[in-house]
C-alpha cells in the first residue's frame, strides 16, 4: 500500500472507531430501555461531565492538528508523485530562485502593482455608484467635486474636460475615494518572497488577512467543537433507565457508566478525526496561498514591459520631487 493509501486507511479507521461507539451507545441505550430526564441536564454531575468532555476534545484536537498538517504535507499521490501541497512548494521554490537575481527590481515592480490595484478598486467602487466618469474623476480635487451637484468645466492637466452633475450620494462616494477610505493594503516584498511570508476580493485583499483569517477559522472551529461536546455530554447525562424491579439500581450504575465510557470514546474519536481534517484543511489554505505567490512571482518574471531604475536615479527622482513640491508650496 501506497503512503496515500495509508493516509486513506487511518481516517477511514477513525470513522469506523467513532460508528462503533456509537453502535455500542446505540445497543446499551436499547437494552435498558433508556429515556431522557430534562431535569439531569442542570444537575452537577452534567457540568462536571462538560468539562471532562471539553478538556477530552481540546485534548484530541489540538494533538491531532499538527500530526494531520504534518501528514498531509508530505502526501503523495498514488502513483509516488508529490502531493498538492509538495507541487505548490516545489513550484514556489523554483520561481522563487529564478526571480532572485532580480530581487531588487522586484520591489519597483511590486510597487506599480500596488498603484495599478489600488487605482482600479477605486476606479470600481465608483463604477458601482454610477458614477460613469470615474476615471476623470479621480483627477479631481475635492473641492471640486463638491461643484458637481451641477455639471462642471475644469481644466484637468491642461485639458479641457467637462463632468456630468451627481447626486449628493454619489459625491460622497466621490469624496470618501479621493480621501483615501478606499485602499487596498500593500504588502511587504517579503510576503512574497518567503513560503512563509507574513504580514473573490483580489488577491491583494485576501492575503492581507491570511494570518487573521486562519486564526479566526480555529478559534471558531474549536469552540464550536466543545459547544457540540457539551450539547452531546448533556444529552448522555439526561439518560435514565426505566425501573422495572425494585433491584435495577446496580444495573442502572454499571450501564450507566458504560454508555458514559463509550460517549467519552465516541468524543474522544470524533474530535481527533476532527483535528486532523482540520490540520488538513489548514495545508489546502496554505496551498492556495502559495499558489498566489507563485503566480504572483511569474507575473514579475514575464513581465516583459518593465524597466526598473537603478536606486541612484530613484533617489535622484524623489529627491527633485520633493523640491518641486516644496517650491509649489511657497509658491502658493
Amino acid at each position: 500500500m501506497g503512503k496515500s493509501g495509508k493516509h486513506v486507511a487511518k481516517e477511514t479507521t477513525f470513522v469506523f472507531a467513532a460508528l462503533a461507539c456509537m453502535c455500542v451507545i446505540i445497543i446499551f441505550t436499547s437494552l435498558v430501555n433508556a429515556g431522557f430526564d430534562i431535569e439531569k441536564v442542570f444537575e452537577k454531575e452534567n457540568l462536571s461531565n462538560a468539562i471532562i468532555n471539553a478538556a477530552i476534545t481540546i485534548f484530541g484536537t489540538v494533538a491531532a492538528v499538527p500530526a494531520g498538517m504534518v501528514a498531509t504535507k508530505q502526501r503523495r499521490n498514488p502513483d509516488g508523485s508529490p502531493g498538492r501541497y509538495l507541487q505548490e512548494f516545489y513550484e514556489y521554490n523554483r520561481i522563487r530562485q529564478k526571480i532572485e537575481p532580480k530581487r531588487l527590481a522586484f520591489n519597483q515592480w511590486h510597487t506599480l502593482q500596488h498603484r495599478k490595484e489600488l487605482h482600479q478598486k477605486k476606479v470600481e467602487f465608483l463604477l458601482s455608484k454610477g458614477i460613469l466618469q470615474a476615471e476623470d474623476i479621480l483627477n479631481l480635487s475635492m473641492e471640486r467635486v463638491q461643484m458637481l451637484t451641477s455639471s462642471q468645466r475644469f481644466t484637468v492637466e491642461g485639458k479641457e474636460m467637462f463632468f456630468k452633475a451627481l447626486t449628493d450620494a454619489q459625491i460622497d462616494a466621490c469624496l470618501c475615494v479621493l480621501s483615501g477610505k478606499v485602499t487596498v493594503h500593500k504588502l511587504p516584498d517579503f510576503y512574497f518572497l518567503y513560503v512563509d511570508g507574513k504580514s473573490t476580493r483580489s488577491f491583494y485583499d485576501q492575503a492581507y488577512y491570511e494570518t487573521r483569517n486562519a486564526n479566526m477559522s480555529f478559534a471558531v472551529n474549536l469552540i464550536s467543537k466543545i459547544f457540540t461536546g457539551f450539547v452531546i455530554t448533556s444529552i448522555f447525562t439526561g439518560l435514565v433507565i426505566i425501573e422495572k424491579t425494585e433491584g435495577i439500581s446496580n444495573a442502572e450504575f454499571i450501564m450507566k457508566a458504560i454508555i458514559m465510557i463509550a460517549a467519552r470514546i465516541f468524543n474522544a474519536v470524533t474530535s481527533t478525526l476532527w483535528g486532523w481534517l482540520l490540520g488538513q484543511e489548514m495545508v489546502y489554505t496554505q496551498c492556495y496561498y502559495i499558489n498566489g505567490r507563485s503566480q504572483f512571482l511569474e507575473l514579475f518574471d514575464n513581465d516583459s514591459t518593465f524597466v526598473s531604475v537603478d536606486l541612484q536615479t530613484q533617489a535622484k527622482q524623489d529627491f527633485e520631487s520633493t523640491k518641486e513640491g516644496e517650491a509649489s508650496e511657497q509658491a502658493s
